[in-house]
């Protein structure tokens, strides 16, 4: 125990001495060195850290040259990227595989996947998405062809290329002749 609050002892501290503290040149380097730390393995696919992947040439490079592992920081507040330890104190960012657009911490993400899980059987936005996209072009796909077959009931038949052509030419270029008929 200090016997006082730490910005007491700080500002008594700081009082006595000639100079004042100096500010870290970098101070997203500065903050790095208080976030939590995991050490994992590389592996050809990357880093895998909580259910995500992690890559980058950086990674590559690492793991080309013989490195198996690494000790990484990350912010429990953003998924999107890691920071692995680098030359002279720097930090190499590492991208998450999987695109998130804003910020989600690594707790938010852990529910979603937990929900995602447990509602295998219903069906997300995206797939609902392509379902519906995919039925409206079939009925096009549907319709087009109702619309061809109407007009070859006026003396021209849709070859099964989807095309419109005279009745005559589909018996010649189907191999029959007028004896067949």
């Amino acid at each position: 125990s200090l016997g006082e609050p730490p910005v007491r002892r700080w500002e008594r501290y700081w009082n006595q001495e000639s100079e004042q503290p100096r500010l870290p040149q970098d101070m997203e380097t500065f903050e790095r060195h208080f976030l939590p730390y995991e050490t994992r393995k590389i592996t050809r696919y990357g880093l895998r850290f909580k259910h995500l992947y992690y890559r980058s040439a950086d990674l590559q490079k690492m793991r080309d040259c013989g490195v198996t592992s690494v000790r990484f920081k990350y912010d429990p507040d953003d998924v999107r990227q890691i920071y692995v330890g680098g030359n002279h104190g720097a930090f190499v960012t590492v991208p998450c595989e999987q695109h998130f657009h804003q910020p989600i911490s690594f707790a938010e993400y852990a529910q979603l996947r937990d929900s995602a899980e447990t509602n295998t059987n219903r069906w997300s936005d995206a797939d609902l998405l392509r379902h519906y996209q995919m039925r409206d072009q079939i009925i096009g796909t549907a319709k087009r062809r109702h619309a061809h077959k109407k007009k070859a009931g006026q003396g021209a038949r849709v070859s099964s290329a989807g095309s419109m052509r005279p009745v005559a030419l589909n018996w010649v270029t189907s191999g029959r002749n007028d004896h067949d008929v």
